[in-house]
């Protein structure tokens, strides 16, 4: 749903821990949706190494603003929140 919402259609990664998407045209999404984080280093590389604008969505039952950090000095990456909803539904899904 977030790859279709920034118009990132095309998969060109897909891991058990994350995903990444592009437009063809420059425009990332990557998305961590593991509430195991033991990946993320691997994945936050990946990120760092792509080019053109970058949209990064972490699981996490906060906003995920503990994240940001991790890519403040990266111009072109912007750290999102996993929208409520979905949250809301893996909630159900898990709990």
């Amino acid at each position: 749903m977030l790859s279709i919402a920034e118009n990132t259609l095309y998969e060109t990664e897909s891991t058990d821990y994350y995903q990444l998407y592009t437009d063809n045209k420059g425009k990332c999404t990557a998305i961590y949706f593991q509430e195991d984080y033991t990946k993320f280093d691997e994945f936050r590389e990946k990120v760092i190494g792509l080019e053109g604008k970058v949209n990064v969505y972490i699981f996490s039952w906060t906003n995920g603003s503990e994240f940001e950090s991790e890519f403040e000095f990266e111009d072109n990456i912007s750290v999102k929140s996993i929208p409520q909803p979905i949250l809301d539904i893996y909630k159900s899904l898990n709990i």
